[in-house]
């Protein structure tokens, strides 16, 4: 199995619906390192009006992070951490980005961008364009989750169009998860229009930072360089602010 690396994570202790402190948080990175993982990017739910999101500003964020970094220095010292988010589409996004406040995965120009899972295409495409017109690069989370895509994958192609990239989890691609949200997945990687897949990870049990079963999945039933693709080449590049090569 080749490293793997991990742009989406749940992991930062008490900010979020993820991690609830850094024990947990360092079982979490313990578990990814065992299981190939070596550059892990933090991702808290980032301007989500709900109980996902503790509300914290982007220093604050960027403050519970380098105290995560220190204590995995620590204990699991193999793996190479770096901060971002997982922004949430919200209707003001022209004043957070003049605000200076999006949040990018590495501060490299590439947005992980959630949608409300019942959001209209509409919108969540015209979130997608306000953020591509002012110069970010968006990767769109776990778009075979939401209402619109599980009702019509091809509605999915606009936004491919835009030249947005599509993370898919890997509860998805191996059946952990609603039947449709699979076949969507799926239909995803036969089609070769997923980028990147990434654990979403929250918990030691759920949705954990395990990428190695989705990683022999698609390794042995759709080519080992797809594999390498997903899970290494292109979100390494992601990380590194670097173009991918689809």
């Amino acid at each position: 199995m080749i490293d793997t690396v991990d742009i989406h994570a749940h992991i930062i202790p008490g900010v979020d619906d993820g991690a609830v402190d850094f024990d947990e948080a360092v079982e979490m990175l313990k578990i990814a390192v065992k299981n190939g993982t070596t550059d892990l990017v933090a991702t808290p739910h980032y301007l989500a009006d709900n109980l996902r999101c503790a509300g914290l500003s982007v220093s604050e964020l960027r403050a519970r992070f380098e105290e995560l970094k220190a204590v995995a220095a620590k204990y699991v010292p193999e793996i190479n951490l770096h901060f971002g988010a997982e922004m949430y589409g919200v209707g003001n996004i022209e004043s957070i980005i003049k605000s200076g406040n999006i949040i990018s995965l590495n501060d490299n120009g590439y947005v992980l961008t959630e949608f409300a899972f019942n959001d209209s295409p509409k919108r969540a495409l015209e979130i997608v364009r306000v953020l591509q017109n002012a110069g970010y690069k968006v990767v769109i989370a776990h778009p075979e989750r939401y209402v619109f895509v599980k009702d019509n994958p091809r509605l999915i192609v606009p936004f491919l169009e835009t030249g947005a990239l599509l993370q898919i989890n890997p509860q998805s691609i191996l059946g952990d998860c609603d039947p449709v949200e699979q076949d969507v997945a799926l239909s995803f990687l036969e089609n070769s229009l997923a980028a990147i897949v990434a654990s979403d990870c929250h918990s030691t049990f759920h949705r954990s930072p395990d990428l190695s079963d989705a990683y022999s999945f698609v390794f042995l039933n759709f080519s080992p360089e797809y594999a390498e693709r997903l899970f290494h080449n292109n979100p390494k590049a992601v990380i590194r602010g670097e173009k991918l090569f689809l």
